[in-house]
């Protein structure tokens, strides 16, 4: 006597190991896109020393918020380029400054380089390193007016 067969796809087994494949590609997309989307952590010889002047730059950071100047950056051939604007829309002239350039993998690649004001609010460091993920620290200043920034820059 022979027993009767199940209709094809009654069997659970197959779709379980299937969905239990999709769950973890799931998981894998969440978590590569919140990766992404944060500051990396910075390699660092006193990083204690660093977290204790946190207060301080979250200080700096509100003082240059309060400025109320916007910058656009862009990477070129020549260099990398932030031009900076006040609240009216002119350009902001007569700082000077330097641009610190941090990798989140070594300190081998990490750079300060100089801004130099090529035209009215447009301000070029000239750089030629590694392509790669930095952290980019800009320090601008002009009298008692001191612009700080901080950007994650994919540099090519």
């Amino acid at each position: 006597m022979t027993e009767p067969t199940q209709p094809h796809g009654r069997n659970g087994w197959p779709w379980g190991i299937a969905g239990m494949l999709l769950s973890v590609v799931v998981v894998n997309v969440i978590m590569v896109s919140i990766a992404q989307r944060t500051q990396p952590i910075l390699e660092s010889d006193n990083a204690y020393e660093a977290g204790q002047k946190h207060d301080s730059v979250l200080a700096e950071r509100a003082a240059a918020a309060a400025l109320g100047w916007q910058a656009e950056v862009r990477q070129a051939p020549d260099g990398l380029w932030w031009t900076l604007r006040d609240t009216r829309g002119q350009p902001v002239q007569g700082l000077s400054g330097q641009l610190s350039l941090e990798r989140a993998d070594t300190q081998r690649h990490d750079m300060i380089l100089p801004f130099k004001e090529v035209t009215p609010g447009a301000y070029r460091a000239e750089w030629s390193g590694a392509p790669g993920q930095y952290q980019a620290r800009v320090e601008l200043t002009r009298g008692a007016d001191r612009w700080i920034a901080a950007r994650r820059m994919n540099l090519k």
